[in-house]
């Protein structure tokens, strides 16, 4: 991810894209945190819905594989068929593939 690429590619100031940036990492942060307490207290409904909102900031942005993450929590929270092994597994690549992309914004801005 280059912002000075993405900012051209759909046409706004590389500061604009920057404060899109900042609100990305601002809101993925606290979905972060909602969606862990969420599984901590087994609310699997509200956690897809975290997860669903966190698919759809990733996709806006262009991280697919974040997407693709997040989409896969969210079917394995809607099929009531997950073990909670396999829901800390799914959350923990989701949080790293995050992580990661967070610091790969950070260094730009």
């Amino acid at each position: 991810m280059n912002i000075q690429s993405s900012a051209a590619e759909i046409g706004i100031s590389v500061e604009a894209y920057k404060r899109i940036c900042v609100l990305f990492i601002e809101n993925t942060d606290k979905d972060l945190l909602q969606l862990k307490s969420e599984l901590d207290l087994r609310n699997f409904t509200q956690s897809a819905a975290t997860a669903h909102h966190i698919k759809g900031a990733a996709a806006n942005m262009d991280y697919e594989e974040l997407a693709d993450l997040a989409k896969k929590l969210q079917l394995l929270l809607q099929s009531g068929t997950a073990t909670p092994e396999k829901l800390r597994k799914q959350y923990e690549l989701l949080s790293q593939e995050y992580q990661s992309i967070k610091e790969e914004i950070l260094s730009q801005l």
